[in-house]
């Protein structure tokens, strides 16, 4: 109904596949929990097994078939995040905007710069955990953003960034988020060939063991190093 004020308009929208939609969403929603205690303890396996088909309604596909019901396709613009021809969406988009000469040489010149990163849940999600065990203290903004900083910087110096143990969605809800990627791909990326599908598979199989899990909270606060970390953060801090 926006949008129908105006007798000329053109909508632009980012096709990104389901499996790689699903996740960056969970984050881009839950990046400042520690500003909302009642998002603390939510986590990304928990949300696809609730949501996985609930928020396909707000994928694009679903966006696609409303705008379709109220303005002509010709309005219509379908770009593709996965473009491999560009340097990244930003070029996708503005060197393919008729008339935007001088964006489409800055986009292709200018540094690759992500203005809404996503950021590493996992420390927040051993942060609580530990605070519900009663290893460390955790209350208001401050302390927690200091609490935070100090994970990241231990598991990157201390432990060099060692991978952490991870507890990934089910099966039965992987399947599914495949299945409905395959079909949304099918109607929105007609330019793919099987071979593509091969190497989708792939990277979504990736996706399955990293962006499509969550930190194993237990068996991290059980090794010893992250023990001792918790440990000797507490009685620092209880001293500041």
């Amino acid at each position: 109904n926006y949008l129908s004020h105006w007798s000329d308009v053109t909508i632009i929208l980012f096709y990104r596949r389901y499996y790689e939609w699903l996740p960056s969403l969970f984050n881009h929603e839950n990046k400042r929990w520690y500003r909302d205690e009642s998002k603390w303890g939510e986590n990304i396996v928990d949300f696809l097994e609730e949501n996985s088909e609930t928020y396909h309604s707000y994928y694009v596909w679903s966006l696609l078939q409303r705008l379709r019901r109220k303005f002509d396709e010709k309005n219509i613009i379908l770009m593709d995040f996965h473009d491999k021809s560009t340097r990244g969406p930003e070029e996708t988009l503005f060197c393919n905007i008729p008339n935007a000469t001088e964006m489409c040489n800055a986009a292709r010149s200018s540094k690759e710069e992500n203005l809404n990163p996503s950021v590493n849940l996992d420390y927040f999600d051993l942060a609580y955990g530990a605070k519900k065990e009663g290893m460390v203290s955790m209350s208001g903004t401050k302390k927690t953003t200091k609490l935070l900083k100090a994970i990241e910087k231990y598991h990157n110096t201390n432990l060099t960034g060692a991978k952490f143990e991870r507890v990934c969605a089910s099966s039965t809800i992987l399947e599914r988020i495949w299945s409905m990627t395959l079909a949304a791909d099918s109607k929105l990326n007609p330019r793919n060939n099987p071979d593509n599908y091969d190497e989708m598979r792939l990277d979504f199989e990736k996706s399955a063991s990293t962006k499509l899990c969550k930190l194993d909270v237990a068996k991290t606060l059980n090794n010893p190093a992250w023990k001792n970390f918790f440990d000797a953060y507490n009685k620092v801090d209880h001293k500041t």
